[in-house]
């Protein structure tokens, strides 16, 4: 199973994409660079940086544009 983040991006800028445990903790970071203007699907796996799956449960989708936080959205994984 995989979850979606879609996303369109007007200018170029460095992007950041991060999953985070609702502690603060990052679980995963799905894009770090820059990247064309453009829209895009980035597919999460529900694995953690270790490739490890997650547990079910409450998940934050963090996309940072350059400084900008400019979307943030809570999930909620059912396994």
């Amino acid at each position: 199973m995989c979850s979606p983040v879609l996303y369109y991006k007007k200018i170029s800028a460095r992007i950041n994409l991060v999953i985070y445990d609702m502690t603060g903790r990052k679980v995963k970071m799905l894009l770090n660079g820059n990247v064309t203007t453009g829209s895009y699907q980035v597919q999460w796996r529900e694995m953690n940086e270790n490739g490890q799956p997650v547990a079910s449960g409450e998940y934050i989708c963090r996309l940072t544009l350059g400084n900008d936080v400019v979307y943030t959205h809570k999930m909620l994984l059912i396994r």
